[in-house]
């Protein structure tokens, strides 16, 4: 099995014949499952700031006071800060 990375989208893929390397950039198996992982990671992160967009929401609308939001609040920063720290990663 041979790993590459697309040179322009970062796009990984593992295939047995060899790929073009005027668009794809071989890499090793752990760069791969690597890359695989922060974007699986990525993925997570982001349904976790969807499910608790209805608490932004009802704090953004004035339904919940600012006490209650807070760990909301906090820990959707933290997730926000993750995904930007592995999506820089990818590039």
């Amino acid at each position: 099995m041979k790993y590459y990375k697309h040179k322009k989208t970062g796009k990984v893929v593992a295939k047995e014949k060899e790929l073009p390397s005027s668009l794809f950039k071989s890499i090793t198996k752990s760069e791969y499952e690597k890359v695989k992982g922060d974007k699986a990671r990525i993925e997570f992160l982001k349904k976790e700031l969807a499910r608790t967009d209805y608490e932004a929401i009802k704090f953004a609308e004035g339904e919940m006071s600012a006490e209650d939001y807070e760990p909301y609040k906090v820990q959707r920063r933290n997730w926000r800060a993750e995904i930007n720290e592995l999506e820089g990663g990818l590039k």
